[in-house]
């Protein structure tokens, strides 16, 4: 039976080392797609989140859907000349809480808002 030489200890220190360098490097690999990860999910929650708030406001206005409609209306006047001054302003709209859907606004000479 033949001996083998002494274990060069060189030779067990350089493959100590290399295994090491392969362990840190797998390591650093994977560190990197837990990152990778933690970015997808936190993208996901992201959008989640958004897509709940636009479900939730799809639903709210789908509710005032059965409202009554809205309308409004501005009304912008140049200055008037002397004298040209309007005191009344009639607009006729369908409405459902006032019969025939007359609204007045009234005003005096002077003034810059109206009442109605």
């Amino acid at each position: 039976m033949r001996r083998k030489a002494g274990i060069d200890p060189a030779e067990r220190v350089a493959d100590a080392l290399a295994v090491v360098k392969l362990a840190t490097e797998e390591a650093a690999s994977l560190d990197a797609s837990i990152a990778e990860l933690s970015r997808a999910i936190e993208k996901n929650d992201r959008e989640s989140d958004a897509l709940r708030v636009k479900l939730a406001q799809a639903s709210a206005a789908e509710s005032n859907r059965d409202a009554p409609p809205e309308l409004r209306i501005v009304v912008q006047l140049g200055p008037a000349q002397e004298g040209d001054a309007p005191e009344q302003l009639e607009v006729n709209t369908p409405s459902r809480r006032r019969a025939g859907g007359r609204r007045t606004a009234r005003a005096s000479p002077t003034a810059r808002r109206t009442c109605h």
